[in-house]
């Protein structure tokens, strides 16, 4: 069965994109597409969504992030339960980050007995 993934990148003013096609023995990009930001808009909802408009509606989505809208920490936890790490990292994380932890979402990975990594 054939996908679509629609890769994004978003920057302040723009979304530009890369789509392709992928099917069990090939992948072939079918485009590559650049909205801008109009002037009346406060961010960038109506450039992506015409972007999806134009490129067709995708089956997965991959998206880049600036730099500046990623914070990325390690943390060392006495424990290694992934129910537990799931209730306690967005919290362990609060005194690292520069914005309350309401305001983001927390991802991480085991990277060894004790060391959890955000990303």
């Amino acid at each position: 069965m054939a996908q679509r993934i629609l890769a994004l990148e978003m920057g302040a003013d723009r979304v530009r994109a890369a789509v392709a096609d992928r099917s069990w023995n090939s992948f072939h990009l079918a485009g590559v597409y650049e909205k801008l930001r109009a002037q009346d808009e406060t961010d960038l909802s109506g450039a992506l969504s015409r972007l999806v408009a134009e490129a067709g509606q995708p089956d997965i989505v991959i998206s880049a992030l600036p730099s500046d809208r990623v914070a990325k920490r390690l943390l060392e936890l006495p424990f290694k339960d992934a129910r537990r790490l799931h209730q306690v990292v967005p919290f362990a994380l609060e005194e690292h980050l520069p914005f309350p932890v309401d305001n983001g979402r927390s991802r991480f990975r085991a990277s060894g007995r004790k060391a959890i990594t955000p990303w």
